[in-house]
């Protein structure tokens, strides 16, 4: 449910002088310091692992690598682009095409990210209009571009939904959001959607879908590796594809699952009208339009839910390093029962139940009267 009371300043005021106390303590912490080269260095080992295994055990390099993949950008790209690693800068470390193909060789252009993400999604969150990752405004756009293709998405439940979902949840990063991000970029109307049948229109051209968007990824995962085992063992490059293809689907069903529950169900209210940054009722909007994810300990934190699990921490303070974050929600969800805002924290499964209920049209996320 979500908070009715008025917003004041006393509790900004909290909220900041959590955030505070918190990167105050980060001073002191060795894990804080050496975090981010350490993900770094275990994201590098954890793929090459994964790819040594590619044809001798491809079930197991399949997970492997299908792990690795979401660290390396949930965890690792999300937070350089974000600025919580100031010694890993997004325009040093993503931005070149030999970089992304080294470092993250995911989907995602920093420097697109840091417009539609940072920019748009974070100062917006869930304003229709505005924000361009509002869920239930892209599932209307899904069924617009799949019924110009003459293909109907059902909706109201039962196996068709169901298959639709799960395929969805698939190839979400191919179809959608590699184009979007790019696309969004260059829009300020977050109702616009990009797809990957829509390329060439004004706001995609082939230059971004194949320097941008899909070289380093498929230059990386399903050129090079496969070729790698071929010259390595002669016939194994079949092998070598399907492994690094069945990774890929299993990166995406669990992305899916840990990214587009954040800030979708019924639950969590959209807004219509815009607010100050930094304000109280931007601090309301971060907290009762967002929800996190119960913590299994610090293994599910990192591998399963690559910290955005901390939903709410992450947009109360963007900037915060993922075991700020992890400090950050205790003292955060005290604050808000303080002030009877709305913190919402549930398991996962939940959160995707209520996904594929708005998914459905089960469930309606409704705009928010303005505060």
């Amino acid at each position: 449910m979500c908070c009715n009371g008025t917003c004041t300043r006393g509790f900004k005021r909290d909220v900041e002088e959590a955030v505070r106390v918190v990167k105050t303590q980060s001073r002191d912490r060795l894990a804080d310091h050496y975090f981010a080269p350490i993900a770094v260095v275990w994201t590098l080992l954890v793929r090459w692992w994964g790819y040594s295994l590619v044809c001798r055990l491809p079930a197991v390099a399949a997970i492997l690598l299908a792990t690795e993949s979401s660290f390396a950008t949930n965890v690792v790209a999300h937070h350089v682009c974000h600025g919580a690693f100031p010694k890993f800068h997004s325009r040093r470390w993503g931005e070149s095409f030999v970089a992304r193909c080294f470092l993250w060789p995911d989907w995602l252009d920093s420097k697109a990210w840091r417009a539609e993400h940072n920019t748009q999604h974070h100062t917006g969150l869930n304003e229709v209009g505005r924000d361009p990752d509002v869920v239930s405004v892209v599932f209307e756009n899904v069924r617009a571009g799949a019924g110009d293709m003459g293909v109907a998405v059902p909706m109201g439940g039962g196996v068709a939904s169901a298959v639709w979902f799960a395929l969805l949840a698939a190839v979400w990063k191919w179809v959608y959001f590699a184009t979007n991000i790019i696309g969004r970029s260059r829009v300020r109307d977050g109702s616009r959607t990009t797809f990957l049948f829509c390329v060439g229109d004004e706001d995609l051209s082939w230059h971004d879908l194949i320097f941008r968007a899909f070289g380093p990824g498929v230059l990386t995962k399903f050129i090079c590796v496969p070729l790698a085992h071929e010259l390595i063992q002669p016939g194994c490059w079949k092998t070598a594809l399907c492994t690094m293809l069945a990774a890929e689907v299993l990166h995406n069903f669990q992305s899916f699952a840990v990214i587009v529950p954040n800030h979708s169900g019924a639950d969590l209210p959209l807004f219509s009208t815009p607010c100050p940054p930094a304000s109280a009722e931007a601090y309301r909007r971060a907290v009762v339009a967002s929800a996190n994810f119960v913590s299994y300990g610090p293994v599910s934190d990192a591998l399963v839910f690559g910290y955005l699990n901390y939903q709410i921490e992450h947009h109360v303070d963007d900037t915060l390093t993922p075991l700020e974050m992890v400090r950050l929600a205790p003292l955060l969800r005290v604050v808000a029962a303080k002030h009877n805002v709305s913190y919402c924290c549930e398991p996962v499964w939940k959160r995707v139940a209520r996904l594929y209920n708005l998914f459905t049209g089960a469930e309606v996320q409704v705009v928010a009267p303005p505060n």
